[in-house]
């Protein structure tokens, strides 16, 4: 008799469209209520028009707004939107930035939580279990506290952070560690005689350029050029090896020091030549975001050696 419902709950149980329609489900579930949430929020603290938490997407700016995070808020799709479309070129990156944008999610529960008088711990929740913690933000006797900070204040705190010599040295041994991290992971797919299509990375051809003739022989059909080498583009990846662990060092040991800068200077420019003159390197998977981190390591050494080459109180500190 019930043979019939039977084997069609089967097939939909071991198919992926149950997987599909729980999750759709879920999260139409959790977007109406942390929604309905933020409605209740906003009568809470007395907002004139608390409808405009039902509004999609414009109720991010309305909710962010209330605690004066709008700056964040914009920081945090930045990310979330560079998560989605590098990922999708450099999973590792993908991950990176998709790591800052929960941490950046995570600042603006802590704010909220602070402004009703909870603690860290109800942040977490904000943030990991929305479609609970909201709803008790919404119904519970808990007043808000007014916002904490500005945005002119957020703003010069972040500014003044970002502006620090020392900070933009770590920000340049960041990048320096991304560009690294990359070059040990997949770069350059070569059809090999032996296993078939195969992948390698750069630091992986530099070091082992004898198991990897077939790549060589590849690189010298695609780009035409008969007598091209590993030791024709080892120079630019091993100086870059190199300065990476003197910039480490240096920023360690002298990270407020303005001259730290010309190391990353030095590794931003020898990339982007590199880079751009072996052709070889232009045939691998993501080389363009590899530019790009060069681009980027080269401008911040040279803002940062600017900005102290004109800043009064950097000068004043160089005489004494």
């Amino acid at each position: 008799m019930f043979e019939p419902l039977v084997s069609l709950y089967r097939s939909v149980y071991t198919s992926s469209q149950l997987v599909i329609l729980l999750v759709a489900l879920g999260l139409a579930i959790t977007a109406v209520s942390v929604c309905a949430a933020w409605y209740g929020i906003l009568k809470k603290v007395g907002h004139e028009s608390p409808w405009k938490a039902l509004i999609p997407v414009y109720n991010l700016f309305v909710m962010y707004e209330l605690v004066q995070d709008v700056a964040l808020l914009v920081c945090t799709l930045f990310s979330a939107f560079l998560a989605l479309w590098l990922g999708s070129k450099v999973a590792f990156v993908g991950w990176v930035f998709g790591i800052i944008t929960l941490v950046l999610m995570l600042v603006y529960c802590r704010h909220m939580a602070q402004s009703f008088g909870k603690g860290s711990g109800f942040a977490l929740g904000l943030l990991v279990l929305p479609f609970v913690f909201y709803p008790v933000l919404a119904l519970d006797k808990s007043e808000f506290q007014g916002r904490k900070h500005t945005n002119q204040e957020y703003m010069d705190a972040v500014r003044a952070f970002l502006t620090r010599t020392r900070t933009i040295n770590i920000i340049c041994v960041l990048i320096m560690i991304l560009l690294i991290v990359l070059q040990w992971t997949p770069f350059w797919t070569f059809e090999s005689a032996k296993n078939g299509t195969q992948s390698a990375s750069i630091q992986q051809y530099i070091w082992t350029p004898t198991e990897l003739t077939d790549l060589t022989k590849s690189l010298q059909a695609k780009t035409g050029i008969s007598d091209l080498s590993v030791e024709k583009i080892m120079l630019t990846p091993l100086f870059e090896l190199i300065l990476f662990i003197a910039a480490l060092l240096l920023c360690t040991w002298k990270g407020n020091r303005p001259l730290t800068a010309i190391i990353p200077i030095a590794m931003g420019l020898i990339g982007i030549f590199g880079y751009l003159s072996s052709p070889a390197f232009q045939l691998g998977y993501g080389w363009s975001f590899h530019l790009v981190l060069c681009v980027v390591l080269k401008d911040l050494g040279i803002v940062n050696l600017l900005m102290n080459w004109v800043r009064p109180e950097a000068r004043a500190v160089k005489k004494h």
